[in-house]
């Protein structure tokens, strides 16, 4: 999913998914795993639901009898608060000044803010 907590946060993904049924009438039933699931937080009986559910959903997405998998395969637009955000995988040392100084040659750096679950040396 594009985000944490929430997986069409644009809509944009519901757009395609309502096209799609249009398009296909013969289709009488939707299965979307984020809204049929017990998600985060859950309970204990939550959890253990959402444990059973993981369990039998080979099942739901290849069943002999007929069910359609629609795959979204197009990327989603990028939300405007990620505009001049990066996200950088594998930094060994999560400092501003590495940072800097690993991607000044590719221009000026105006502001460089720090997020994430960076490890503490």
């Amino acid at each position: 999913w594009p985000s944490a907590g929430d997986p069409d946060p644009t809509g944009h993904r519901v757009a395609v998914l309502k096209r799609a049924l249009l398009a296909n009438p013969h289709i009488e039933a939707c299965f979307w795993d984020f809204a049929s699931l017990f998600q985060k937080p859950r309970t204990e009986s939550e959890d253990a639901s959402f444990a059973n559910a993981l369990k039998v959903m080979g099942d739901v997405y290849a069943s002999a009898v007929g069910t359609t998998v629609l795959q979204l395969k197009e990327i989603p637009p990028r939300p405007e608060e990620f505009d001049g955000a990066l996200c950088l995988f594998g930094v060994t040392d999560p400092t501003e000044e590495t940072i800097r100084g690993a991607l000044s040659r590719y221009g000026e750096i105006r502001a460089c803010e720090l997020t994430g679950p960076l490890r503490d040396h």
